[in-house]
């Protein structure tokens, strides 16, 4: 199904979602930038372990190159389902990027739902 449109005071602005999974990958990095003359509204992301042992995950918010920890090492127990982002949406502008870390042999999924806002 294709991500609905929605027209606001002169934007278009994209429902979607970032996914990010780290299945028994050694500390892998992905990252996820905005396209140019787009920003986006991340309300939460979320971080589950559908492995079979504890692990962590660290995602930093990338701003004019500089990183920031949204969360460093944060444990996500077995089964279970967290939400990063508890304090507010995240505003994300042109260039901005999401970093995503997880530990070894875990299997971590990372959802993060956005509205994603271009000029027409």
């Amino acid at each position: 199904m294709a991500s609905p449109n929605i027209n606001i005071e002169g934007l278009i602005v994209l429902i979607d979602t970032l996914t990010y999974e780290a299945t028994n990958a050694v500390t892998t990095v992905t990252d996820s930038t905005v396209a140019a003359d787009h920003a986006r509204k991340i309300d939460a992301i979320y971080a589950s372990n559908i492995g079979t042992t504890l692990g962590w995950i660290s995602i930093w918010f990338r701003k004019g190159g500089v990183d920031y920890p949204l969360t460093l090492e944060e444990r996500v127990s077995l089964k279970t389902k967290i939400n990063v982002l508890l304090g507010g949406p995240l505003h994300m502008d042109e260039g901005d990027s999401l970093k995503v870390q997880a530990n070894a042999n875990t299997s971590i999924n990372i959802l993060a739902p956005y509205a994603d806002m271009v000029e027409p």
